[in-house]
């Protein structure tokens, strides 16, 4: 009996792929270019700390940084009132999410600004260091 060996193979033609993209990546690092041209397989090839020096993070809510975890009631520019599970999106610009359940695998795009914003609960570990 033979064995069937399914495991994936990486192609030259996809290893020089990489390469190439990790020395366009390392070369746009170098020459201070940040996230020009910034695609997501290019995101991936690079570094943590790559990552952490290249994340915009000037689409995030001021209001809500920090907060990342908690729930909190809003009155929005237009006087509604809603209570969401802030979030945090992943990526090169992340951006807050309203998540209306604890359990959300998602949510909207929280807006750029409120009219107020109030902690309705904290997350536990925020309880049991503070």
């Amino acid at each position: 009996m033979s064995s069937l060996n399914i495991a994936p193979t990486i192609t030259e033609e996809l290893a020089a792929r990489m390469k190439e993209a990790r020395a366009t990546n390392t070369a746009a690092l170098a020459m201070g270019l940040g996230l020009a041209g910034m695609t997501w397989d290019r995101w991936q090839l690079l570094t943590p700390a790559q990552k952490d020096a290249l994340r915009d993070n000037s689409a995030l809510t001021s209001q809500l940084k920090g907060f990342e975890g908690c729930r909190v009631e809003v009155i929005d520019n237009y006087g509604e009132r809603r209570r969401f599970w802030v979030r945090k999106s992943t990526g090169w610009q992340p951006v807050h999410i309203e998540c209306k359940l604890i359990n959300s695998s998602g949510g909207t795009s929280a807006d750029r600004s409120y009219q107020s914003v109030k902690i309705v609960t904290t997350p536990k570990s925020w309880r049991d260091t503070r």
